[in-house]
């Protein structure tokens, strides 16, 4: 099994995320909120999918960077998911270690190939 941890604050979004990643025993989703971040270092994630929208920015790359300076997790595959679409935001997130940019969708099928590639160790 596969620990994903989803750092959201869309509920909805998180709501069918949940659904459809814990559908069978492929993947267990974890769902922190931004001001949780330290609870990352409980879950054992494969993965982390961090949904940054325009509003929370500042905090969706404050946790983008905790993640990457922890020496636990340096090497630990991220996804940003976001509808906020900026060729300098896809710049910095790629700069501060981001590993994929996935445009928000509830194209869970696209999400899950992302996962999957990332998680076997390829771009």
């Amino acid at each position: 099994m596969k620990n994903i941890v989803l750092i959201s604050q869309d509920k909805d979004f998180v709501l069918k995320f949940k659904e459809y990643f814990e559908f069978g025993d492929e993947y267990k989703v974890f769902h922190i909120f931004y001001e949780d971040k330290e609870e990352i270092e409980k879950l054992s994630p494969n993965i982390v999918l961090i949904d940054i929208s325009h509003e929370n920015l500042k905090e969706g790359l404050n946790i983008l960077n905790y993640i990457k300076i922890s020496k636990t997790f340096q090497n630990l595959p991220i996804i940003i998911i976001s509808s906020y679409y900026d060729t300098g935001f896809l710049f910095k997130i790629l700069k501060e270690g981001a590993n994929d940019f996935i445009e928000k969708t509830n194209n869970f099928d696209l999400i899950k190939e992302r996962i999957e590639r990332l998680v076997k160790g390829g771009l």
